[in-house]
C-alpha cells in the first residue's frame, strides 16, 4: 500500500525531469565552447519564439539579446530549426542561451583557450 502512494509522485518526477532535459536539449550549442572572436551560433529546434538572450551564469546578467533567423527545415537532421547568432559577444565567461517562454541551453564557455581541455584529454 505504501508503494502505491509513491508511484504518482515518481511518475511526476520523471516527467518533469524529462521536460527540463528536453528544453535544454532543444537549444543546441557547441559543447566545447567558443573562441571570443569567432562566429557563435546556437541551433534551436521546433520553437515559435523569435528572440533570445545570452545570460551570464555567474550573476544572471543579460550580456546580449538578439533575434533568431526565420524557421527553416533542416533535412539532414529532420528538424525545423532557427539560428541564434551571438557572434557579437566577445567577453570571456560561462553563459546560457535563454529563450523567453521556451527554456535555457546548457552552459557553455567563451574562452581564448576553449579547446585546451579537449587537447589535453586527447593526449
Amino acid at each position: 500500500m505504501k508503494h502505491s502512494r509513491k508511484l504518482p509522485f515518481l511518475i511526476l518526477l520523471l516527467f518533469l525531469s524529462h521536460l527540463t532535459y528536453s528544453q535544454a536539449g532543444a537549444i543546441r550549442i557547441n559543447q566545447l565552447g567558443y573562441y571570443p572572436d569567432a562566429n557563435k551560433f546556437a541551433v534551436v529546434v521546433f520553437t515559435d519564439a523569435d528572440s533570445f538572450d545570452v545570460v551570464n551564469t555567474v550573476d544572471g546578467a543579460v550580456e546580449l539579446s538578439g533575434k533568431m533567423t526565420l524557421q527553416r527545415y533542416w533535412s539532414d537532421a529532420g528538424d525545423s530549426v532557427r539560428l541564434c547568432d551571438f557572434s557579437g559577444l566577445t567577453k570571456t565567461g560561462v553563459y546560457k542561451i535563454r529563450i523567453p517562454g521556451f527554456g535555457e541551453s546548457y552552459p557553455f564557455t567563451i574562452s581564448r583557450t576553449v579547446l585546451r581541455k579537449a587537447a589535453y584529454a586527447s593526449l
